[in-house]
């Protein structure tokens, strides 16, 4: 194992930025980070809010159509459930 190897290269220390050394500066450093933080974390939730909305929109829109289409089928149902039993009535009134 060469020293290079196991010594860390100078490049991995300019990679990294070193906070300031002094302390009003680095709580400075901190606070800008944190606001910054604070806008981009709103940014999503109010994102995923509007996303929610669209959604709860879009599956009430989907609940009254198959709410619909249950209602078509019952009346469907009904009316052919009718139709069979004047039909029976008819046959044993014949028989």
């Amino acid at each position: 194992m060469s020293d290079a190897a196991a010594a860390p290269s100078a490049d991995s220390k300019t990679v990294a930025a070193e906070p300031p050394a002094d302390p009003a500066a680095q709580l400075q450093a901190l606070k800008a980070k944190t606001a910054k933080w604070k806008t981009v974390v709103k940014a999503q939730l109010e994102e995923a809010a509007q996303k929610n909305e669209r959604l709860r929109e879009e599956l009430a829109t989907a609940n009254k159509r198959a709410d619909a289409a249950g209602a078509q089928v019952r009346l469907q149902l009904t009316a052919e459930f009718k139709e069979r039993t004047s039909g029976k009535e008819d046959e044993i009134k014949r028989l």
